[in-house]
């Protein structure tokens, strides 16, 4: 029995390894990959979304944390950029490895959240890791800009965990409010993680204690309060919805692109195909956990799902009108992957529990269909991984472009190149350079 014991010691401890190494091939790449295209100048979005606001805070003394973009309220992203303002004379690229430790942040989170359901599974975070650390995700974008949507992914990610206790406390409850909270007010889309938590508790109630139900009265309140003190934040601001062609196939194919968002496939139709099949496929997985019972185990990984499928309704509503929005960007993957990685957990458990013998050609037939499931997952992320590289590159040499024009010896027209140069953006610049 002792040299058996080992023996399976032994194999965990590999398996452990396995998985720690696997995970920390990507974390690296990832970080490498922003530390080589990271540019030290705040570019698109970036300005107007949170540098400017900041620099008017530090110059002017105008709490500008709070001032909306459209219906967004990025105040996170401002509050944690500040410091690095300050103490870093307004070096943006820093903030490109911040990106990095929130991802990895989302990570633990889904370790942990693993570990609260099976930790049979732990083996999927190697599959997880990819779908997270996609330099698609960013492409070494904005390094500003992104931050609000990454946020938003932590924030609900860390909702579901705290709330996915057996029994809730004041202190569980405290930061599931808090994680939503910081969800909320860095993206608009970040405002999912309140019907994330509603779900959690309301699934945590039903389990015995009568008692549980006041958490669902406070949240409900929490609510409430958040929501109020947003729509006052946005007041006197009207954001053009389309909620008469929310039941149109335009709005299905939105949907469906928000779905596949992580991916980069040649044809529209073949993004609309992987959102279509994901929902089927999750449609299916509901039917079966609940028949074979596991779907309270598992409950917060189909909170994911439905978190996703909101956010992709919300963002529907507000964009599906638009021209060029698809619903397939790929900030979108922020939100859209914690589908995907559902999934992958979910296939997880019935591959696990269809392994178990008697096995039966059935059986077997399923297991094989879920593997080769994952495994096209993790390649249809090949042109993903490629698409981030080229789109990296291309933002990199327009950046190369415009710090030029912020030289002594600017070997181009910059007048004629961007019509907008001549700007309170270039006039700010030059300020800060000198």
């Amino acid at each position: 029995i002792d040299v058996q014991d080992i023996k399976s010691d032994k194999n965990q401890l590999r398996n452990k390894l396995i998985i720690f190494i696997s995970v920390s091939i990507f974390a690296a790449h990832n970080l490498i990959f922003l530390n080589n295209f990271k540019v030290n100048l705040p570019f698109a979005a970036d300005w107007t979304d949170v540098f400017s606001p900041v620099l008017i805070f530090m110059t002017e003394g105008n709490f500008t944390f709070f001032v909306n973009k459209v219906s967004h309220i990025i105040f996170f992203p401002k509050l944690l950029s500040y410091p690095n303002f300050f103490f870093n004379s307004f070096d943006v690229g820093n903030l490109f490895y911040l990106q990095w430790i929130i991802m990895s942040l989302t990570i633990f989170v889904l370790y942990l959240l693993i570990k609260q359901t099976d930790k049979k599974l732990f083996w999927t975070l190697i599959p997880i890791s990819a779908f997270v650390y996609n330099p698609l995700t960013t492409s070494a974008y904005w390094s500003l800009a992104i931050l609000g949507w990454i946020f938003q992914m932590l924030g609900i990610t860390a909702t579901v965990y705290f709330l996915n206790k057996k029994s809730i406390s004041l202190q569980t409850f405290s930061g599931g409010v808090s994680a939503a909270i910081f969800s909320t007010f860095s993206i608009l889309i970040g405002v999912t993680s309140w019907f994330s938590g509603l779900l959690m508790l309301f699934q945590n109630s039903s389990r015995k204690k009568i008692s549980n139900k006041k958490w669902i009265i406070l949240w409900i309140v929490s609510t409430v309060i958040v929501g109020l003190i947003y729509l006052k934040l946005i007041e006197g601001y009207s954001p053009p919805l389309f909620i008469e062609q929310l039941l149109s196939f335009s709005a299905y194919s939105f949907i469906a692109n928000f779905l596949a968002s992580s991916f980069r496939l040649k044809f529209q139709i073949l993004l609309v195909s992987v959102g279509s099949i994901s929902l089927i496929i999750s449609g299916i997985y509901v039917y079966y956990f609940s028949k074979q019972k596991y779907l309270k185990q598992y409950f917060s990984w189909f909170v994911l799902l439905f978190t996703v499928l909101i956010a992709s309704v919300i963002t529907a509503i507000g964009r599906v009108g638009m021209d060029y929005h698809l619903g397939n960007d790929t900030y979108y993957s922020t939100v859209s992957q914690l589908f995907q990685i559902g999934l992958i957990v979910l296939s997880a458990k019935i591959i696990y529990e269809f392994r178990k013998p008697p096995k039966t050609i059935k059986k077997n037939l399923i297991v094989y269909l879920l593997i080769i499931l994952l495994i096209t997952q993790m390649i249809m992320l090949v042109p993903s991984y490629y698409s981030g590289y080229i789109r990296a590159q291309m933002v990199f040499d327009e950046k190369q472009i415009y710090l030029n024009c912020f030289s002594l010896s600017a070997d181009i027209d910059c007048d004629k190149l961007f019509l907008w140069f001549n700007s309170e953006y270039t006039s700010t610049l030059n300020y800060l350079i000198q």
